[in-house]
């Protein structure tokens, strides 16, 4: 092997530092993307925004900012950043150059002054709205500083007693309705008129319902009013920003965990047209203290295309939603670096960019969409406009970034869906976890398919009902029948009836069935423990096998153990239950018929478990409701036969027995936390063994 040259090995380091000079760098993303999939995990995703460039107040060129806590994008391409501790409001270009300040106005007889404002709007005419919180009004400015006229607390019998008027955030519709939010305010947003006369409170949040509010309501009832007083109330959560789209919807968002909807989309009746409930991040966070950390959206935006991007004062993070509430982005964070956030305070939309404003670092970031999110934009642009064959090329090409997105299998389904092509569909419904869509693709499906072959359907139907009445004809199935119980023998001949032969007789004729089981003594333990497997062989079927239409369970967290502690465990525990309490009511049964007698009872269950089990892969979500009905009367139907086997195997009268099965109940779940204490007490000593032979370890090994 031949050795380097001298000349070849001083040359090498400046040939590498050459090479890495001439090499494209780019700026790695400060945060991780991620999305959540249908069961609600966090799942990585493709970015859909990136940070394009900070503008501190030294790039912007103006003093520095002092807790800035709002943005607005006016209509004629400017920026207005209310800065609060500065008592002022800037305004900037398009690129955050900037052109004047609003810190004094003018009127005919005084100049007027700003004190903490914390909301602006400007509107189409290039009229200022400037939420002046501690000045208790709203100053409603030209461009040139004066005054036009102010909005202060309105003088009506309705407004809250001993709240201040102090509004926060302020926004507009196209019909000049003025709606203010005010701190504290729980009956909503003040709608004003033109002319700034008071309306109405606009669409407040609701008292979600939990047990210590319906126990504070029931002492509330009893209490005196002087106790009255004492005892908490609970009021309806304040909107903490509201923004209005272009067709005049108002958006609000709510910066506390105490509500469903953290995001609305309200109409001019003040209701909620968002279908989708879980907005910001599914899984909630525990700090080692105790708290709960869950998002708080700060603000809100709506762009011209309709999607509607909030900020998690939280976090930092943004959450994008389409217009129907889907989730399309998650990005952001806390942090130092560019494109995170110490204290976000409010977000603006500029086109198909995001600027969001923080109070802590004083700046504002400008986010730009990734060719992903360009991609996913145009392609939902097309959908909309009803081009669902030039959709699919676009929904393909996102999928073959990220073939793991939801949203765009689902997306793709409903372009194949309204092109007629229901296979397809249902194959990209299937994919996109989106079950309502796969219904009504599988329901058209199913409809041609049954269309396509409706006269073999037909003659198969006819000769299935012409086989079954010449069957019941024959002398020997009806002598299997009858031998069932499914039919009454002709005389008075006395069947003996054993094994699975008794269980068709128990199911319609309970209490002579048992009698008869108990009289002959032909119950069986082999055939109760094939039933308890079919139980549970059931259960697992079930958990696999429903149709997808009606299964939410993901098969990755099947668990058998599981699946056996809630089947054959609890109707094991449930005759130890019974054999122990009704050894003390002078119940006549033993152990062995106690549970081959309740065994016998859950073979309605199981069949029907089994019967919905198949219809679950034939029927359509809007006949889930038969499967539900179906499942019932099984539940039902066996719930009786256990009445009857307590009641005959025990001698028992009727009331009685309704005592006996209520003790029985309580005697399970005895037991049962009976074992999850042994259990609980094992894993200390486990936990303490494995302990003292770790120091035992450390000290002499």
């Amino acid at each position: 092997m031949r050795k380097m040259p001298n000349i070849a090995k001083k040359l090498l380091p400046f040939l590498l530092a050459a090479t890495l000079l001439i090499m494209p760098i780019k700026a790695m993303t400060p945060y991780e993307s991620y999305r959540y999939d249908y069961w609600g995990k966090p799942v990585p995703a493709p970015h859909g925004y990136e940070p394009e460039r900070t503008y501190s107040s030294d790039e912007i060129g103006t003093s520095p900012f002092l807790t800035p806590s709002d943005i607005f994008y006016s209509p004629a391409g400017e920026f207005y950043i209310a800065d609060t501790g500065n008592n002022r409001i800037v305004v900037t270009d398009g690129d955050f150059r900037f052109q004047r300040e609003y810190s004094e106005f003018y009127a005919p007889e005084k100049t007027h002054t700003l004190n903490a404002p914390q909301g602006v709007f400007v509107d189409s005419d290039n009229v200022i709205y400037i939420a002046d919180s501690d000045n208790h009004r709203v100053l409603v400015s030209d461009q040139s500083g004066r005054v036009l006229h102010e909005i202060e607390q309105p003088q009506t019998d309705i407004f809250p007693e001993n709240l201040p008027f102090k509004p926060v955030k302020i926004s507009k519709d196209s019909h000049d309705t003025l709606y203010v939010l005010v701190e504290n305010m729980y009956y909503g947003a003040v709608a004003y008129n033109k002319n700034g006369e008071f309306q109405r409170f606009f669409g407040s949040n609701r008292v979600n319902v939990t047990p210590a509010q319906l126990i504070s309501l029931v002492w509330r009832k009893i209490f005196s009013h002087k106790k009255k007083d004492t005892i908490e109330r609970y009021v309806p959560v304040a909107f903490s920003n509201i923004c209005v789209d272009q067709d005049n919807f108002i958006y609000t968002c709510t910066k506390t965990m105490n509500t469903l909807s953290k995001l609305k989309k309200l109409n001019a009746a003040g209701e909620n047209v968002l279908n989708t409930v879980q907005f910001g991040d599914s899984e909630v966070v525990w700090t080692r203290t105790g708290v709960m950390v869950d998002t708080q959206f700060v603000d809100l935006t709506v762009d011209h295309n309709g999607y509607i991007s909030a900020l998690d004062f939280e976090r930092g993070r943004i959450f994008q939603y389409d217009s129907e509430g889907n989730l399309m982005f998650i990005f952001g964070g806390k942090g130092v670096q560019s494109g995170l956030f110490m204290v976000p305070s409010a977000i603006e939309s500029m086109g198909d960019r995001l600027i969001v404003l923080d109070s802590e670092k004083k700046n504002v970031t400008v986010f730009a969409p990734t060719t992903y999110a360009l991609k996913v934009r145009a392609a939902m642009e097309l959908y909309n406009k009803g081009l669902y064959d030039q959709a699919v090329e676009p929904w393909k090409d996102i999928l073959r970034i990220d073939g793991n997105d939801y949203f765009a299998h689902s997306s793709l389904g409903k372009a194949y869906f309204d092109m007629g092509k229901y296979k397809d569909a249902m194959s990209e419904f299937y994919l996109g976890q989106d079950r309502e869509g796969y219904s009504r693709a599988y329901n058209q499906y199913r409809t041609d398919y049954i269309r396509d072959r409706f006269v073999l359907f037909s003659i198969a139907l006819i000769l299935l009902i012409a086989a079954f009445f010449l069957m019941l004809k024959r002398q020997k199935v009806r002598a299997l029948l009858v031998r069932h119980g499914l039919l009454r023998p002709k005389t008075n001949q006395i069947i003996q009836r054993k094994g699975f032969h008794c269980i068709g007789y128990i199911l319609f004729h309970p209490i002579d069935g048992y009698e008869e089981l108990a009289y002959h003594k032909s119950g069986r333990i082999s055939i109760s423990l094939l039933i308890l497997a079919a139980w549970f062989v059931g259960t697992v079927l079930q958990y696999q096998f429903t149709g997808f239409i009606f299964n939410t369970r993901r098969i990755e967290n099947l668990n058998v153990l599981l699946l056996f502690a809630t089947s054959v465990f609890p109707a094991v525990l449930w005759a130890i239950s019974n054999w122990c309490f009704c050894s003390l009511l002078d119940g006549k049964g033993t152990f062995k018929n106690i549970f081959i007698f309740n065994i016998y009872a859950l073979t309605p269950y199981v069949i029907s478990l089994y019967i919905t089990i198949l219809l679950s892969n034939v029927f359509v979500l809007e006949e889930g409701a038969f499967l539900n009905i179906l499942l019932t009367v099984g539940i039902a139907w066996s719930m009786f036969l256990v009445f009857c086997a307590v009641k005959v195997v025990h001698h028992y009268s009727s009331p009685k027995t309704f005592v006996s099965i209520f003790l029985t109940a309580v005697g399970v779940l005895v037991i049962v936390f009976l074992l999850s204490m042994c259990f609980s007490l094992i894993q200390q000593v486990v936990s303490f063994v494995k302990t003292i032979m770790q120091e035992l370890q450390y000290r002499f090994y």
